[in-house]
């Protein structure tokens, strides 16, 4: 080592070691004599460790018909499991003399005999929170909560005769029913339900109206899945292998992303409901069950056992999809709205509609009967119909069919009866079944076809009564490529090389 290297070193050595020293003659011993006088506790006292009070035979002493009764407000707690005998509920509190009162079974179970009462009973005007146990085997209701409001949490009720059954205002959260012989849950007033389970029992989660239920599954119940009474909101659940609905709403509810399959309808909805998002799969009658004025977004309805949807009047359908249903994929009462809608491979029409419908944008493909069965004063334009064992689109009187596309329907691929507009469609290869069909059948008067492209058809244009007009239309390859009887008022059918009218009719 060289001589700096040697004496920076010394000097960084003899630095730490004056450091050290001056650190060490400041620490100092504190004083080995106690203070003068008796020593005092520095514990909590029991009261300040656990200032709950825990329900026994001294604080909480039962009556007649009940183990525990509480008279005093309070936040009370489980130390062990209670049984509840013939004849009495575990646990019940009096609201007269205790409106406010706080319940943790402490992960303990209330567990009733045959012939019991309630887990827990409330009577009264009061405030009730119940949380973190379980409830099992009681003869009457698991919790029957009479109150003004109440909140129960991470609570699991069993084998009870009703679930929980609560009168007053309240929430219910990350609870759990299985093989309740009546109502899992039933409130008659306002309720927020989220993140609960009801599986096997009589019905699943009933609430009032203007309620909201969030997350929640209703899995194998005998009657209903999850019902709502009106003005309510569902978001997020699933209602599966239920006996009667899987969702039954009241009136103008709000329901989205939920879903339904094997029950009995999946949803059954009240007048001016909105449903978004939602799934019916599988289920023994209708998928969707709507009423008036209803409005349903990006809904699918697959493999019921009736219509994927069946609504009433003014429904509006938007970016719906109806597959593999064994009737219609849609069927809808008057003033029916479609906007981008699809049926496909449904045993029956793939749109049954009354009258004054519109439909936009829509495809109705590989359905049993009929593509668009529109009655009267429909509107169709812009929809692909392909490949229907029925006809593609069918409008009765007053309709304007336009801009559509038809492809291979077994039997015509539009036909109408009286005072329609048929005009600008494309129609290809339609009729191929047994019989007389035609691209476009007209079979009444005054009706309007023009403008309309049609190839490789049984008969392109097939008119079976007078009174219509004819023109501008063009017609290639077909059996019969204008089948039109006497009386209708027909532009010229020709080529257009030698066409000089603007009304001809062009054969190619």
């Amino acid at each position: 080592m060289n001589r700096t290297a040697l004496t920076c070193t010394t000097i960084a050595s003899l630095t730490i070691l004056a450091s050290a020293a001056m650190i060490a003659s400041r620490v100092v011993a504190g004083p080995l004599d106690p203070p003068a006088g008796a020593v005092g506790s520095t514990y909590k006292t029991l009261t300040e460790v656990e200032p709950r009070i825990a329900i026994n035979s001294t604080n909480t002493p039962g009556d007649a018909d009940s183990v525990y009764r509480v008279t005093k407000s309070g936040s009370y707690y489980l130390v062990a499991d209670v049984d509840g005998p013939t004849g009495k509920s575990a646990i019940e509190v009096d609201f007269n003399t205790a409106p406010d009162v706080t319940i943790d079974l402490n992960g303990f179970t209330l567990r009733g005999a045959a012939g019991s009462l309630h887990g827990i009973s409330s009577s009264g005007f009061g405030h009730i929170e119940v949380t973190n146990g379980s409830i099992t085997g009681f003869g009457q209701n698991g919790a029957m909560l009479d109150c003004r409001d109440y909140r129960v949490e991470r609570v699991s009720i069993t084998n009870c005769l009703h679930g929980l059954v609560a009168g007053g205002q309240g929430s219910v959260s990350d609870c759990f029913f299985r093989e309740i012989g009546g109502d899992a849950l039933f409130s008659a007033s306002v309720a927020h339900v989220e993140r609960c389970i009801a599986w096997d029992c009589g019905s699943g989660i009933l609430v009032a109206g203007d309620s909201v239920v969030t997350d929640c599954m209703a899995l194998g119940s005998t009657y209903a899945g999850i019902g709502v009474g009106s003005n309510s909101t569902v978001r997020g659940c699933t209602a599966e292998a239920n006996g009667d609905e899987g969702f039954g709403l009241g009136s103008h509810v709000s329901i989205s992303g939920c879903v339904a399959r094997f029950n009995q309808v999946g949803f059954h909805a009240g007048e001016g409901s909105v449903l978004e998002g939602c799934v019916s799969e599988g289920n023994t009658q209708q998928g969707f069950w709507t009423s008036d004025s209803s409005i349903l977004r990006a809904c699918s309805a697959t493999g019921n056992q009736l219509e994927g949807f069946y609504a009433g009047a003014r429904t509006l359908f938007e970016h719906c999809s109806a597959l593999t249903n064994t009737s219609d994929g849609f069927r809808a009462n008057v003033d029916a709205t479609f906007i981008n809608c699809v049926s496909t491979n449904n045993a029956a029409d793939g749109f049954e509609c009354a009258d004054s419908s519109t439909f936009s944008g829509c495809t109705s493909n590989s359905n049993g009967g009929r593509g668009i069965f529109a009655y009267n004063a429909a509107k169709i334009s812009g929809c692909s119909v392909n490949n229907n064992v029925g006809v593609g689109v069918f409008g009765n009187n007053g309709c304007h069919i336009e801009n559509n596309l038809t492809r291979n329907n077994q039997q015509d691929g539009i036909s109408v009866n009286f005072s329609c507009a048929v005009i600008g469609n494309n129609c290809n290869g339609d009729g191929a079944a047994a019989g007389t069909h035609g691209a476009i059948k007209i079979i009444g008067q005054a009706n309007r076809v023009e403008g309309n492209n049609i190839s490789y058809a049984d008969r392109g244009l097939y008119l079976t009564s007078g009174g219509n007009a004819v023109f501008r239309n063009s017609v290639k390859g077909c059996t019969v490529n204008f089948d039109i009887v006497g009386g209708n008022d027909v532009g010229p059918i020709g080529s257009a090389a030698t066409a000089t009218s603007p009304w001809a009719n062009i054969q190619y």
